[in-house]
Formats: C-alpha cells, structure tokens, sequence
C-alpha cells in the first residue's frame, strides 16, 4: 500500500510559503534543512519501501543480482610463473638481493599486480629463492 508524495509531505512550495510566514516574525528567512528531513523521515519511517528509498539516496544498500556466473579471468595453471620464478634465480646469480633491489633486476613493474610477490613466494617455497634475513634474498640449493 504505497502513498502518494501529496500523502508523505506537502509540496516544497507550500512548505516554503509556510515557514517563510512563521520566519517572518524572527527576521529569519532561511529554511531549516534539517527539520524538512526529520518531517521526511518521520512521514514514512514505518514502511520498508520509505527504509530503501533513505538507504539509496544517502549511498546505501548496493546489492544486486546478476543472471551471470562471475569467475576468474586467471587460469588454475599459471603458464607465466614458472618463467618468472626462473628470471628470479638468474637475477640472484649476481649476488644476494633486497627485495627491492631483487624487484629492479626482473623489471617486475612491467609484470602485472601481485605477480611478483607470488612468484617470489613460489621460487621461497620451491627451495629455489632462500630468505637470508628481512627482505633479502640469495640463490637457493635447489
């Protein structure tokens, strides 16, 4: 049982006439925004329709429904690691590395969000990489 806007509140235009005649009396003249809201507000609190229409005008309450399975756009099998992880070793062979430093030497900015980090956390886990101390690296046994 939806109600008009005639229903909720007056027209700004007669509210306006109003409180312009009440403002009149203390030299005001200007509009209290903030009780026109607790008028708007109070009008239709109960119902939920009135609870969305406050949460969608102040930002709120963004879901919504997609027909569409959302997925990936990465594979399981990641083809490019196994080259990265390989740049990595090959650039230790000049000696041990910061990770900034280890950073440099591949270009790793050219490489794509995250991917360093992920690949140097798989050449550590490979035995490949070793960690030597806080954020620096050497060439591993393996």
């Amino acid at each position: 049982a939806q109600r008009s806007l005639e229903d909720v509140a007056p027209p700004l235009s007669a509210e306006d006439a109003d409180h312009d005649d009440h403002a009149a009396g203390d030299g005001g003249g200007s509009i209290d925004l903030r009780d026109r809201e607790r008028e708007m507000a109070g009008a239709g609190a109960g119902t939920a329709t009135a609870t969305r229409q406050r949460e969608r005008a102040h930002g709120q309450g963004g879901y919504g429904y997609s027909p569409y399975l959302t997925g990936s756009t990465y594979s399981a099998e990641d083809s490019a690691r196994p080259r990265e992880v390989q740049r990595l070793v090959s650039a230790l062979d000049d000696g041990p590395a910061t990770r900034d430093e280890l950073a440099r030497r591949v270009a790793a900015t050219t490489w794509g969000p995250g991917r360093f980090r992920a690949s140097l956390q798989a050449a550590v886990r490979s035995g490949q990489v070793r960690r030597t101390g806080r954020g620096r690296y050497e060439r591993g046994d393996a």
